[in-house]
Parts: structure tokens; sequence; C-alpha cells
């Protein structure tokens, strides 16, 4: 409720009269590609839609770069149901080497002055000695007359130059190699030490190449 004043009502007063004020809407068009607009309000929403059209090209080209990495990684990796690993398939690493560094025969001549180092190689009913062909921070390859067959655990006993090597491990794949069988292991249980002293050693030969 308010009021407003009413001049010569009647002639030669004026006096206030109530009123009950209405609402109405006004709808208001402005041009926001006209440059020059003046009014507050339309220079805000102009510049709030410049803002919320860059955000949204932004928005855009992160989903799209999301999406297609998602793509890339996703679509190329296989189900892990019925899954079988193939064991005699080396590892690479995206420069398309091995997974682990190697320490082989002429390594083992040139840092640790040895010819041949003797590997013991036991069983379920099965011990063997062998001769280490070649050796890493993921397992070795030792040369045997006969080996208790693949995907079968054994216990490795070595002593590599001044470190004594012993581990589980579990036979990965096996190759005829002159006349007896080259028996590729993986380290199952490795000593954080040992480990330490095979990197070393890799580490001292790729220095000195």
């Amino acid at each position: 409720m308010g009021w407003v004043a009413v001049k010569d009502f009647p002639p030669g007063t004026c006096r206030k009269i109530p009123f009950r004020p209405i609402a109405r809407y006004t709808t208001v068009s402005y041009n926001l590609h006209d440059d020059s607009l003046s009014a507050p309000p339309a220079r805000e929403i102009k510049r709030n839609l410049r803002r919320s059209r860059q955000r949204s090209r932004s928005a855009i080209s992160i989903v799209r770069k999301v999406m297609k990495a998602a793509a890339i990684s996703w679509d190329d990796i296989p189900s892990l149901e019925n899954l079988e690993v193939d064991w005699d398939f080396e590892p690479e690493n995206a420069l398309g080497k091995r997974l682990w560094a190697r320490f082989g025969p002429a390594d083992l001549r040139a840092s640790l002055d040895s010819e041949s180092i003797p590997v013991k190689v036991a069983g379920r009913q099965f011990s063997k000695i062998g001769k280490l062909i070649d050796i890493s921070k993921g397992g070795l390859a030792v040369l045997l007359d006969s080996s208790p067959g693949k995907g079968q655990p054994v216990r490795l006993n070595l002593l590599l130059g001044r470190q004594r090597v012993v581990s589980t491990a579990i036979i990965r794949n096996i190759t005829s190699l002159k006349g007896k069988q080259r028996v590729g292991m993986e380290f199952i249980d490795l000593a954080e030490e040992v480990s330490s002293y095979i990197a070393g050693l890799i580490s001292s030969k790729i220095h000195t190449i």
C-alpha cells in the first residue's frame, strides 16, 4: 500500500489518496552484438556470455582429449577373462628392449672374471646343477641337462661374484640348446639387497659400453 499526491482535487487543494501498486513484468531486448550499447546490464550480459563461450570451448577440448586418450588406452587392452599368459614371449618396453637388462656370459667374464657360474636348481623330486647363462633383476636362465617342467616352482642357489643368491623361482620357458635345455626362470622372493647387487652389476656394464 502507498500514497499518491493529487493536486486540484477539489480545485485549489492537494490531498493524498491511497493506492496499491500492481507488479508488472517488463521485457527489454538488447542487441548483444551492438558495441554502442551503454546500459550496464547489457555490458554485463555481453561479458558473461563471452566468458561462458570460452569456458565451453575449453571444456569441450578437454573432454575430446580425455576421450581420445581413453580410447587408445582401453580399446587396446584385452579382457582378463580366460587370458593365458604366454611366458615364451619376451616382454619389451616402449623402446623395444627387454623389460629387464641382462648380465650375460661375456659380462660375467669381464666383470666377475669367471668363465662359468654353477647354479643349483632344486624342486620336488628334482635336483640339478646347471650353468648360468644370464641373469637380471627379474630372473635368470640356466643351462641344464633336464628340467622339472614349465610352471614348476624351484629353489635356486648360486654365488654371483661376492654375493650369494638364494631365491625361489618359477620356470617360465624351456628351449633346446646344444643338446641341453635352456631354462628361463622368474624370481619370486629375491631379497632386496641381492636385487640391488644385480642392478649394480648391470649398471656398471651399461656405463662401460
